[in-house]
């Protein structure tokens, strides 16, 4: 007990894990979300070596008259700057028209040319001409710090549209991106804090010792300081999911601590023998404490077979931090204890002990009503879960009342739409060729009826325009020309132009196309109606010409679609290995059986509460029903091993269950009270993702705290067994 050899060794790697964590960083790029290498990644990285990456930022303008010979020219000076990055790859909009196609002169021409055809509308310019869209195209990013100096090089250049009077609105993946950023590490900076001392207050509360405190707050950081070290280590970073790791850790490894100093406290009032009390606590807890530390880990390592790379992660990095937990609790625990010499405090948890004991006499009486209050929840929790909704919309991370969901709610009623399906085409010999003209014209045409899709562009649309220019601008020529050999003139025309647009439409072959459809709504229903339309039409088309549907915006509503059987493989795995692995532990199939029900109502009941304050299923909850599992069967294993003990020393069953009761669920409770105020305090946070994992798994630990001290016992009174 007294080797000092594993506490030196914690020691050294928490001064490793220091230099790592120091390095940590924040990326919440939408792509980590998707899986890199399946079959839709293989046709988007097809699309983006083709055409560059289908996700630009889209700048409205309004407020004054756009025509105005001062607006123009501020719009030009910001083209300039925003032009000025490594990262842009192109900037269009009414400004680079301006410039190069009428030398910044003749507004009144401009305007005319802007208002006069559909070419503009639903993008550059609004369908009342009082908002013009600026669209800023990017290289494909591949790191958070270039995520971050774009958006920071944007939202700076835009600085001179604001001193004019414009308001300014800016959407898109690289702004958006950079906001959760700020937002998640905001959060996580300001939130967590609270919590942790809320947590803290309420333990100093219930052991009524510092000193006991303070072992549980060095055991918690250790753990955390030894988890993100090795997170970091491994080269991961911080993002939108894994930054519910720390609170769940801290409140996880809390639980564990708070049974041995609880445990500990009880027996050093009874020997007044530090050495002794702490003996006989590692004896009594160190079997369960690694069950339900293994449990729980099996529980976060379901996560594994996530469809989400990013939940993946989260599942793996909290399992090996359910196993830093157990070995800094087994291991610094008891040394802390012996080093600051714990007290117990006066009669440290009699009164809850003589609560729990009359309520076992009333469970033990009553076993029945408990279990059939129980039923009803689980007939309510498994109904709720049938009612669960997906969420496919990214910006519903956002804070309801915050600038950019101002801006993106401003940019789809008013410019365009906010999110592109892109179906690529294969037209063998050539896009030029006129048999491919009305079957694409006639996709396009088709899905523009819908009223989420605010316009769909094709490389017709430029040849369209163009057959307009070669005719003095005259309306009645925007329409495709009537041969091959017609469209490939204007095409040369087209190509000596400085600002042409084409590349990013039609390969240099010209065997590939694109057809980007804007959409001005992530509505999963909305979205996956135009997915299914294009579908259909790329299902009809004559050989040889061929279409996939690809892009971000559609991968991202698959991957959100996915989340129900990300729900069920999840849990499933988690079920089988959490139980096989008490079934292990305990050596009995019949007591294993008992702690199925009561650790499947925390699940239900995150279910019911989802159905009724209709949260979503997303990124952020999906994660949800296998970590109430691994919390839930930490206090019931506590238990179940507590109530075996008591038995095997020959106590009746009802004194079996008292005794339990008044012996392990003090620390239950204080588990469950700690935890509630670290996670309830999220629940206040302005970031959706975590306001609602908090609620969630704040009622999920209640749950479990009433299933363990009614429901387990209730069952065990119940059980055929001797008396």
């Amino acid at each position: 007990m007294r080797s000092r050899i594993g506490p030196a060794v914690i020691l050294v790697l928490c001064i490793i894990s220091i230099y790592f964590v120091l390095q940590l960083k924040i990326d919440n790029r939408q792509d980590r979300m998707l899986d890199q290498s399946g079959p839709e990644a293989l046709d988007h990285k097809r699309f983006q070596e083709a055409f560059g990456n289908d996700d630009v930022v889209i700048i409205a303008i309004s407020g004054k008259p756009l025509f105005d010979e001062d607006a123009l020219d501020v719009m030009v000076q910001v083209m300039d700057l925003l032009e000025d990055n490594p990262y842009v790859e192109d900037v269009t909009g009414i400004p680079a028209l301006y410039r190069e196609n009428f030398g910044e002169e003749d507004p009144e021409a401009l305007e005319e040319e802007m208002t006069s055809t559909p070419f503009y509308q639903g993008l550059f310019i609004s369908a009342n001409h009082d908002v013009a869209g600026l669209l800023v195209q990017s290289v494909v990013l591949d790191t958070p710090d270039a995520f971050k100096e774009l958006s920071e090089h944007i939202l700076t250049s835009l600085q001179p549209l604001r001193d004019y009077g414009f308001r300014v609105d800016a959407v898109g993946g690289v702004v958006f991106d950079t906001a959760i950023n700020t937002i998640t590490l905001g959060e996580s900076m300001r939130m967590f804090p609270i919590a942790a001392v809320a947590s803290l207050l309420v333990l100093i509360a219930l052991l009524r010792s510092f000193k006991a405190t303070a072992v549980i707050l060095i055991c918690g950081c250790v753990t955390e300081l030894l988890t993100l070290g090795a997170l970091v280590a491994l080269g991961r970073t911080m993002t939108i999911v894994t930054s519910a790791l720390p609170l769940i850790l801290w409140v996880l490894t809390l639980a564990n601590c708070i049974h041995l100093v609880n445990h500990y406290q009880r027996h050093l009032a009874e020997t007044s023998s530090i050495e002794t009390a702490i003996r006989e606590t590692l004896s009594a807890l160190r079997f369960s404490c690694s069950l339900a530390a293994i449990t729980t880990a099996f529980g976060f390592l379901s996560l594994v077979v996530a469809d989400i790379g990013l939940i993946r992660e989260l599942g793996a990095f909290m399992a090996l931090g359910m196993l830093i937990s157990l070995g800094v609790n087994l291991v610094l625990c008891p040394y802390l204890l012996n080093v600051m010499k714990v007290p117990a405090p006066d009669g440290a948890g009699q009164g809850t002990s003589r609560v729990l004991l009359n309520f076992g006499d009333w469970v033990t009486r009553y076993p029945r009503l408990v279990v059939a209050f129980f039923a009803a929840l689980i007939i309510w929790g498994a109904y709720s879960a049938t009612q669960l909704r997906t969420e496919a919309d990214a910006t519903k991370f956002l804070p309801k009342d915050g600038e950019l969901i101002r801006s993106y709610d401003f940019v789809a009623e008013n410019l365009t739409g906010l999110h592109t399906l892109e179906i690529m085409f294969d037209t063998p010999g050539g896009w030029l060729n006129p048999e491919y003209w009305a079957a694409i014209d006639d996709i396009a045409a088709d899905l523009e009826t819908s009223d989420v899709v605010a316009r769909v562009y094709t490389p017709y649309e430029f040849l369209k325009k163009t057959n307009q220019w070669d005719h003095d601008f005259d309306t009645a020529y925007y329409a495709l020309p009537e041969t091959r050999e017609e469209a490939e003139k204007l095409i040369a025309l087209l190509s000596e132009e400085d600002d042409n647009q084409l590349p990013h439409f039609v390969t240099e072959d010209g065997q590939r196309i694109r057809m980007s459809v804007l959409i001005n709504t992530m509505e999963a229903q909305h979205f996956a109606t135009v997915v299914d339309r294009g579908r259909e039409h790329i299902a009809r088309l004559d050989p040889p010409l061929s279409a996939t549907v690809t892009g971000m915006a559609t991968r991202m509503q698959a991957m959100q679609l996915s989340l129900i059987m990300t729900q069920i493989k999840s849990f499933s795995l988690a079920f089988v290995l959490v139980f096989v692995s008490i079934l292990i532990g305990l050596r009995s199939v019949r007591l294993t059986l008992l702690t199925v029900i009561p650790n499947v109502m925390p699940l239900l009941s995150v279910f019911a509460t989802m159905a009724v304050l209709d949260i979503p299923l997303n990124a952020g909850t999906v994660m949800v029903a296998s970590i109430s599992l691994g919390i839930a069967v930490d206090d019931t294993v506590h238990f179940i091993v507590g109530y075996h003990r008591h038995r095997v020393r020959g106590q009746r069953k009802d004194e079996a269950i008292r005794s339990t009761l008044s012996k392990v669920g003090p620390s239950l409770i204080a588990t469950t009270i700690t935890a509630c105020i670290g996670f309830f305090t999220l629940s206040q946070s302005a970031f959706p993702p975590i306001s609602n994992f908090g609620l969630l798994a704040g009622v999920a630990i209640v749950v479990a705290l009433l299933a363990d001290i009614l429901l387990v016992p209730a069952i065990f009174a119940l059980r055929n067994e001797p008396a």
